[in-house]
Protein backbone atom coordinates (compact mmCIF):
# COMPACT_ATOMS: atom_id res chain seq x y z
CA UNK A 1 0.00 0.00 0.00
CA UNK A 2 1.35 3.40 -0.37
CA UNK A 3 2.25 5.93 2.01
CA UNK A 4 0.30 8.48 3.68
CA UNK A 5 1.94 10.96 1.68
CA UNK A 6 1.74 9.32 -2.07
CA UNK A 7 -2.29 9.77 -1.58
CA UNK A 8 -1.76 13.47 -0.93
CA UNK A 9 -1.98 14.09 2.74
CA UNK A 10 -0.65 17.14 4.51
CA UNK A 11 -0.25 19.07 7.61
CA UNK A 12 -2.88 21.79 8.10
CA UNK A 13 -1.27 24.41 9.76
CA UNK A 14 -4.95 26.13 10.39
CA UNK A 15 -5.75 22.96 12.24
CA UNK A 16 -3.33 22.94 14.44
CA UNK A 17 -1.36 20.50 12.50
CA UNK A 18 -3.90 17.84 11.57
CA UNK A 19 -3.08 15.94 8.38
CA UNK A 20 -6.08 16.64 5.67
CA UNK A 21 -6.51 15.47 2.42
CA UNK A 22 -8.77 16.75 -0.29
CA UNK A 23 -11.16 13.87 -2.54
CA UNK A 24 -10.02 15.32 -5.41
CA UNK A 25 -6.14 14.68 -4.61
CA UNK A 26 -7.29 11.12 -2.95
CA UNK A 27 -9.20 10.03 -5.66
CA UNK A 28 -6.69 11.53 -8.42
CA UNK A 29 -3.89 9.29 -6.79
CA UNK A 30 -6.65 6.47 -7.14
CA UNK A 31 -7.25 6.79 -10.70
CA UNK A 32 -3.94 7.34 -11.43
CA UNK A 33 -1.77 4.53 -13.00
CA UNK A 34 -5.01 2.27 -13.30
CA UNK A 35 -5.06 1.73 -9.29
CA UNK A 36 -7.00 -1.52 -7.77
CA UNK A 37 -8.80 0.07 -4.32
CA UNK A 38 -8.59 -2.86 -1.77
CA UNK A 39 -10.27 -2.84 1.09
CA UNK A 40 -7.75 -0.01 2.83
CA UNK A 41 -8.28 2.17 0.09
CA UNK A 42 -11.38 2.12 0.72
CA UNK A 43 -11.66 2.53 4.75
CA UNK A 44 -10.07 5.58 3.64
CA UNK A 45 -12.22 6.70 1.77
CA UNK A 46 -15.34 6.43 3.76
CA UNK A 47 -13.90 7.65 6.72
CA UNK A 48 -13.07 10.73 4.99
CA UNK A 49 -17.11 10.90 3.71
CA UNK A 50 -18.00 10.40 7.59
CA UNK A 51 -15.75 12.66 8.66
CA UNK A 52 -17.44 15.21 6.83
CA UNK A 53 -20.94 14.83 8.15
CA UNK A 54 -18.75 14.31 11.78
CA UNK A 55 -17.90 17.96 11.50
CA UNK A 56 -14.25 17.12 11.09
CA UNK A 57 -14.55 15.24 14.22
CA UNK A 58 -12.38 11.80 14.85
CA UNK A 59 -13.35 8.83 12.90
CA UNK A 60 -12.19 5.06 12.92
CA UNK A 61 -12.40 1.60 11.54
CA UNK A 62 -14.51 1.38 14.63
CA UNK A 63 -16.98 3.58 13.78
CA UNK A 64 -20.87 2.48 13.56
CA UNK A 65 -22.47 4.28 10.67
CA UNK A 66 -25.28 4.89 12.59
CA UNK A 67 -23.44 7.38 15.21
CA UNK A 68 -22.75 9.48 12.45
CA UNK A 69 -25.30 9.53 9.61
CA UNK A 70 -29.62 9.72 9.40
CA UNK A 71 -32.15 9.33 7.23
CA UNK A 72 -33.90 12.69 8.55
CA UNK A 73 -31.13 15.02 8.78
CA UNK A 74 -31.97 16.43 4.98
CA UNK A 75 -34.73 16.88 2.75
CA UNK A 76 -36.16 13.82 1.45
CA UNK A 77 -33.50 11.68 -0.48
CA UNK A 78 -30.80 14.64 0.13
CA UNK A 79 -30.20 12.88 3.68
CA UNK A 80 -26.32 12.11 5.48
CA UNK A 81 -27.11 8.55 4.46
CA UNK A 82 -28.30 8.85 0.90
CA UNK A 83 -25.05 11.08 0.12
CA UNK A 84 -23.07 9.11 2.01
CA UNK A 85 -23.98 6.21 0.29
CA UNK A 86 -24.05 7.83 -3.30
CA UNK A 87 -20.17 9.21 -2.63
CA UNK A 88 -19.14 5.73 -1.65
CA UNK A 89 -20.67 4.25 -4.67
CA UNK A 90 -19.63 6.57 -6.71
CA UNK A 91 -15.60 6.06 -5.63
CA UNK A 92 -15.97 2.28 -6.36
CA UNK A 93 -17.41 2.96 -10.07
CA UNK A 94 -14.53 5.43 -10.05
CA UNK A 95 -12.23 2.12 -10.15
CA UNK A 96 -13.96 0.10 -12.39
CA UNK A 97 -15.87 -1.93 -9.15
CA UNK A 98 -19.16 -3.21 -9.73
CA UNK A 99 -21.99 -2.10 -7.52
CA UNK A 100 -22.23 -4.71 -5.40
CA UNK A 101 -25.21 -5.09 -2.94
CA UNK A 102 -25.42 -3.56 0.70
CA UNK A 103 -26.18 -5.18 3.41
CA UNK A 104 -29.52 -4.20 4.53
CA UNK A 105 -27.95 -3.39 7.82
CA UNK A 106 -25.41 -1.00 6.73
CA UNK A 107 -25.83 1.56 9.36
CA UNK A 108 -25.35 -0.99 12.23
CA UNK A 109 -22.12 -1.87 10.93
CA UNK A 110 -18.57 -0.14 11.88
CA UNK A 111 -16.21 1.23 8.58
CA UNK A 112 -14.50 -2.06 9.04
CA UNK A 113 -17.61 -4.28 8.57
CA UNK A 114 -18.81 -2.28 5.73
CA UNK A 115 -15.65 -2.26 3.48
CA UNK A 116 -15.25 -5.62 4.14
CA UNK A 117 -19.00 -6.70 3.41
CA UNK A 118 -18.43 -4.68 0.03
CA UNK A 119 -15.08 -5.85 -0.99
CA UNK A 120 -16.57 -9.24 -0.07
CA UNK A 121 -19.88 -9.01 -2.16
CA UNK A 122 -17.53 -7.47 -5.33
CA UNK A 123 -15.58 -10.39 -5.35
CA UNK A 124 -18.60 -12.76 -5.39
CA UNK A 125 -19.91 -10.22 -7.89
CA UNK A 126 -17.17 -11.08 -10.11
CA UNK A 127 -17.13 -14.71 -9.60
CA UNK A 128 -21.24 -14.50 -10.83
CA UNK A 129 -22.29 -15.89 -7.24
CA UNK A 130 -24.43 -13.33 -5.74
CA UNK A 131 -25.15 -13.06 -2.65
CA UNK A 132 -28.46 -12.18 -0.44
CA UNK A 133 -27.01 -8.82 1.41
CA UNK A 134 -30.27 -7.13 0.51
CA UNK A 135 -31.45 -4.62 -2.28
CA UNK A 136 -28.72 -2.73 -3.41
Amino acid sequence: MRSWRDWGWHKDRSEGGKYRCTVATLLGAYLSGGHTMKIDDLKIVMKYYLAYFKKGKPVSDDTKHKSVLSATDGYGSANSKQLYRSFVRWSLAQENHSDPRWPTDWMDLTVEELASALIDEETKLKAGNRTLLGPG
